[in-house]
């Protein structure tokens, strides 16, 4: 991401930051020249490594295999992994860049600037793909935007509950 947005690299929570492009290739496995619109998040790696070599899944995994996706035996509408949360704490070298938290659902993401910048984003993929309008004061997006902070909120506690900074 260079220049989209006026930014100036890719800590931020934008399509043109978080999509990023997978290669696959396992010959008699994988179908080859297939191109397969399934997100796969970073915690699926892992599942999915483990199933592919046969071995158990610790239960403390948090994500999902996506062999059967990978293996085009589950098409991308059916493989549901949960809800995309994003996360990019402030780093002290980059205090251009804000600490970022972001959630998306359904196609619908919301976006919150943790600290000094406290402002929030909530945009609907499905009719703007491209991330122009902000809908974060749109009242009849209120009821969406309260259920995303929560979620998010919920998603970013330890297992305790507790949160590494206070969100707000």
């Amino acid at each position: 991401m260079i220049g989209e947005y006026g930014l100036i690299d890719k800590r931020n929570a934008y399509e043109a930051s978080i999509r990023v492009p997978l290669l696959v290739w396992e010959p008699g496995t994988v179908p080859a020249g297939k191109v397969n619109p399934g997100r796969i998040r970073n915690l699926d790696f892992a599942p999915t490594f483990l199933d592919v070599v046969g071995a158990a899944r610790p239960v403390q995994f948090e994500g999902m295999s996506a062999w059967n996706l990978w293996e085009g035996k589950q098409s991308s509408a059916d493989w549901k992994p949960g809800d995309f949360i994003y996360e990019y704490y402030l780093e002290y070298n980059f205090p251009m860049t804000p600490g970022t938290f972001a959630i998306e659902r359904d196609q619908v993401k919301y976006i919150q600037y943790y600290g000094v910048w406290d402002t929030e984003e909530l945009y609907n993929l499905k009719t703007d793909p491209d991330e122009i309008h902000n809908l974060i004061n749109d009242p009849d997006w209120g009821r969406k935007r309260q259920e995303l902070r929560q979620a998010l909120y919920q998603q970013l506690a330890n297992k305790e509950g507790k949160h590494v900074i206070p969100y707000g």
